[in-house]
């Protein structure tokens, strides 16, 4: 397997770890949904609506593809369900229409991102359900 298609995978990959999300969002309150903590400049609902304008847009234009209309979303599971499909189409153009050059920078730096955000949803959720990671003080 090449590095491009290693790397087309990993962008396909999102579609699934956002299909695995779905069963955690029902257990999330809406207050915390967009509740704005003080060390963060982003609410939940936030993270992921940038991740569905990134798609739509950034991310097609860095892979050579035409931008894509934001699609309207009334729940947060729509939300989810909005950026997985974007992704899904997005790899299937690349699979079908060819790669474009500079293919593993762009593609890289989108699963860099992806992962990025990831980890920060991760995080909140964490925090929102065990509090603030706290350090032991021995003695």
């Amino acid at each position: 397997m090449t590095a491009a298609e290693e790397i087309l995978d990993q962008m396909a990959y999102l579609v699934d770890e956002l299909e695995a999300q779905q069963a955690v969002l029902s257990l999330i309150p809406a207050p915390v949904w967009d509740a704005r903590p003080p060390s963060d400049p982003q609410t939940l609902g936030e993270m992921y609506r940038g991740m569905l304008e990134r798609e739509c847009t950034e991310n097609r234009v860095a892979l050579g593809l035409p931008s894509v209309t934001l699609p309207a979303w009334d729940t947060h599971h729509e939300l989810l369900a909005a950026i997985a499909e974007k992704r899904a189409a997005t790899v299937e153009s690349l699979r079908t229409g060819g790669l474009p050059e500079d293919f593993e920078r762009a593609g890289y730096a989108i699963t860099q991102q992806d992962a990025d955000t990831l980890r920060d949803v991760g995080v909140r959720l964490n925090e929102t359900s065990l509090g603030p990671p706290r350090v032991k003080q021995e003695g």
